[in-house]
């Protein structure tokens, strides 16, 4: 049974497929399609961000939430302004729960808006290249969809999205040029 969480101590969750993860927050979202945000480390220019933003809110108000690592400088960028805009998110770090949480990320957290999920054992206290591969792969499996800008070839984040297209999952991208 999905319930709220009213603190930042991780608490175990059984997910679908049998896997167990730390969760903090309404793991009722996890029972919405998810639409996984994925984007390089390589910077774009700003209307390639707000194009980004726009396509997930858009896709937020059909009753996606969104779900990722929002670990790179772009994702950083949009996950406070989506957590502002009132928009339902899975935030998955590339590390073991809990983590410091900002005030909007309280107030989401009351609302039941917002899920923190870690595949992590206790031990794995710091992300690492190798951990953030593995949590990518993890919110990879649990999407229903992705959202991506389009990644450099032969990028991690290019390889992944192979992937997605291999599971039959469907990819938009926002193409860097567009804006």
């Amino acid at each position: 049974m999905a319930a709220p969480v009213s603190t930042n101590q991780p608490v175990p969750l059984v997910l679908a497929d049998g896997r167990r993860v730390q969760a903090v927050g309404y793991s009722g979202l996890l029972h919405k399609p998810l639409l996984a945000v994925f984007t390089s480390s390589n910077p774009v220019a700003p209307p390639v961000i707000e194009e980004t933003l726009a396509k997930a809110v858009a896709m937020a108000s059909h009753d996606f939430v969104v779900i990722g690592g929002f670990h790179t400088p772009i994702e950083l960028a949009l996950y406070p302004r989506l957590l502002g805009l009132g928009i339902r998110l899975v935030r998955c770090p590339a590390r073991a729960l809990p983590v410091r949480l900002t005030a909007e990320e309280v107030q989401a957290l009351a609302q039941e808006r917002l899920l923190l999920l870690s595949p992590f054992p206790d031990s794995t206290r710091r992300a690492s290249r190798n951990t953030c591969l593995r949590r990518n792969r993890f919110v990879l499996r649990l999407a229903t969809a992705l959202l991506a800008i389009e990644p450099p070839a032969e990028s991690r984040t290019a390889r992944l999205l192979t992937e997605a297209c291999a599971l039959g999952k469907p990819v938009h991208i926002v193409q860097p040029s567009a804006a």
